[in-house]
């Protein structure tokens, strides 16, 4: 037992360290129309530091750069130059100077655009900016994850609740654009597959499609902020269109890591999945993407398949 609480406190110490803050802007950010130059965003927390790279009038390359903390979706600060030592054993950060040279404010409008403002050195404008894409995650994985969502907006409102859940995720490359998604508990059970067509954000992407289960029944699920990195999975989604109630909405977040194969690991995470009752992991079910709470596995099957 204290090996069983130690891996779910470690699992979900992992899922609260890969489930960002709703808006995680730190990627590169460019505007096509204007190749050659772009943003590369930092953040930790809610703080952000830009450094703008682009060509000064002598049309050498240059960069200024700016931080601070985040107001709402919006950054406002100083713009600097700096001007120091070329790289080398007699490299003496002393010599570095920073030079303030005008303002900037970055807007973020969503998670996968932006505007930026700026005035120096006599110059103004603005520009739009979207997340830099320079590479394709790596798809053909099976990752052990931490599902945390909430169901709302039911007509039966004994249908809302709030679920965490740990499950296993294999996600596999398509054709162009599109991948496959899928859900099953530790033990394989309870399947359902979703499919997708992405659009990529930079180091994330957005992706829409359906999800159908073994029991039954299809939905719309929409995928927001889909991180892949190194062996770590992060992403957010939306379901509608449930048949047991289709007012009824479930917005959720998977985070977790590459699974591994560790027969100890394995066990202990089927024992803290062991279904108390009767499964009802099916796109019937209110929670499509997760096992149903311990309340609703009493409904019979009948109730819940109507649509």
């Amino acid at each position: 037992m204290t090996m069983i609480k130690t891996l779910l406190s470690l699992v979900l110490c992992l899922a609260s360290g890969l489930s960002h803050a709703t808006h995680n802007y730190q990627d590169w950010w460019w505007n096509p129309a204007q190749s050659g130059m772009g943003l590369n965003v930092g953040q930790q927390n809610d703080t952000i530091f830009v450094a703008w790279f682009n060509y000064g009038d002598d049309s050498k390359a240059s960069f200024l750069t700016m931080g601070g903390v985040l107001s709402g979706n919006t950054l406002t600060g100083t713009l600097f130059r700096g001007t120091g030592p070329v790289p080398g054993s007699n490299y003496n950060p002393a010599l570095v100077k920073q030079t303030a040279v005008g303002m900037a404010t970055l807007t973020f409008n969503s998670n996968t655009d932006a505007t930026l403002t700026y005035s120096y050195d006599n110059k103004s404008g603005s520009m739009a900016l979207q997340r830099f894409s320079f590479a394709s995650p790596n798809f053909n994985q099976t990752w052990t994850v931490v599902d945390t969502y909430t169901i709302s907006s039911c007509a039966d409102a004994s249908l809302n609740e709030t679920v965490n859940k740990i499950r296993n995720v294999n996600t596999q490359q398509g054709v162009g654009a599109n991948f496959t998604l899928t859900t099953t508990d530790l033990n394989a059970a309870n399947m359902c597959v979703a499919a997708f067509a992405s659009q990529p954000a930079g180091s994330r992407l957005t992706a829409t499609g359906t999800v159908a289960c073994e029991s039954g029944g299809v939905a719309n699920v929409v995928i927001d902020d889909f991180m892949i990195q190194s062996d770590y999975l992060n992403f957010s989604y939306t379901v509608t269109g449930m048949s047991s109630d289709r007012s009824c909405i479930q917005k959720g977040t998977m985070s977790g890591a590459v699974k591994k194969n560790s027969t100890n690991t394995s066990s202990a995470f089927q024992v803290l999945n062991t279904p108390l009752g009767t499964p009802c992991f099916n796109v019937s079910d209110p929670d499509v993407l997760g096992q149903c709470s311990l309340k609703h596995r009493n409904l019979s099957m009948q109730n819940r398949m109507a649509v």
